[in-house]
């Protein structure tokens, strides 16, 4: 599973061409310059560290069961007709 894609030219140049339009809109403040600045120019050591391994089982357990839940359910076809005569935009 990949978390970070390459971000090229292809992603990056709609965001340039909107920029020459009207680059005025984009400039930041000084007090805007000020906070972020820090934030891009830091150091290794305050980066978070990066995961080694992830888990998303342990994050999915309880849809896991949910869904089990739900899929022994099998639902009255009376009730799924009736229910379809009476939206008619989800039946098409």
């Amino acid at each position: 599973m990949r978390l970070v894609y390459a971000y090229t030219r292809t992603q990056i140049k709609p965001t340039f061409d909107s920029i020459k339009t009207d680059h005025k809109k984009y400039l930041l403040s000084p007090t805007k310059v000020a906070r972020f600045l820090p934030i891009a120019t830091g150091s290794d050591s305050d980066k978070l560290p990066v995961l080694s391994k992830l888990n998303p089982t342990l994050l999915l357990t309880e849809n896991i069961v949910k869904v089990k839940e739900l899929v022994k359910v099998v639902p009255e076809l009376s009730k799924t007709i009736e229910y379809f005569i009476e939206n008619p935009g989800v039946a098409n």
